[in-house]
């Protein structure tokens, strides 16, 4: 193997690892997202138990105004934070990948 295509299959190496890397920080970053859903439907179960029975048990605005409101509230923030921190890390990424792309055209 000549200096070039150690340094080639190197490039490609590094480029798997990456991709490998925002896999697992995308599936990480997926999980923290799910969480909030999880409690909130522990919440709406725990509640309905509580309360009652009824149908409109189920609907969000109900449990806003019940003693879990606060709960709820959090929840929804811990989620949209989760979006948000999502998008701003993808973004970052593409960044950098977009960036060693054009380093590695231009050599």
């Amino acid at each position: 193997m000549t200096r070039e295509e150690m340094i080639k299959e190197l490039h490609t190496r590094m480029k798997t690892r990456r991709k490998r890397r925002e896999q697992r920080l995308t599936a990480l970053i997926g999980f923290i997202c799910v969480l909030p859903l999880a409690g909130l439907w522990k919440l709406a179960s725990e509640s309905s138990r509580l309360i009652g029975r009824s149908t409109d048990m189920y609907t969000g605005s109900s449990l806003l105004f019940s003693k879990y409101g606060g709960y709820v509230l959090v929840g929804v923030i811990a989620f949209l934070i989760g979006i948000v921190l999502t998008v701003i890390i993808r973004n970052h990424l593409e960044k950098i990948d977009r960036d060693e792309s054009k380093k590695q055209d231009s050599t």
